[in-house]
C-alpha cells in the first residue's frame, strides 16, 4: 500500500514506477529539476532548449544510433503541440525566476 491509500500493483515489476488509483494509472516523474551533479532524465529534458535536450538524449546509450536531425525535429514539434512540454517549460521558467530549485 502506498501513502495515498492506494495499492501498489506489483504484477508489473521491473519497469518504470507506476501505480494505480481507482483504476487509473499514474507514473512518478520525480523532481522538476535534476538533482545536483545528475544528468536530466525523462521530463526534465524538456526544460532545456532543443539543442541541449538533443545532446542529453544522445548521451543515452540506447539513443546512440538515433538520427540527430530527426530527434531535433521531433523535439521542436513537441514544443509546439504538446501541452505537457509547455507546462514543464513554464514551471522551469518560474523556478529560475524565483530562484527555487
Amino acid at each position: 500500500m502506498v501513502s495515498s491509500g492506494s495499492y501498489l500493483d506489483e504484477s508489473v515489476l521491473g519497469g518504470i514506477y507506476n501505480f494505480r488509483i481507482h483504476n487509473s494509472f499514474y507514473h512518478r516523474i520525480g523532481t522538476l529539476l535534476p538533482i545536483e551533479d545528475n544528468s536530466p532524465k525523462y521530463a526534465q529534458i524538456y526544460l532545456y532548449d532543443v539543442n541541449t535536450a538533443t545532446e542529453q538524449r544522445l548521451r543515452n546509450k540506447a539513443n546512440q544510433n538515433c538520427d540527430r536531425t530527426l530527434m531535433q525535429e521531433i523535439a521542436l514539434h513537441l514544443n509546439e503541440v504538446n501541452a505537457y512540454v509547455r507546462s514543464f517549460r513554464t514551471m522551469a521558467d518560474i523556478c529560475l525566476e524565483t530562484g527555487n530549485n
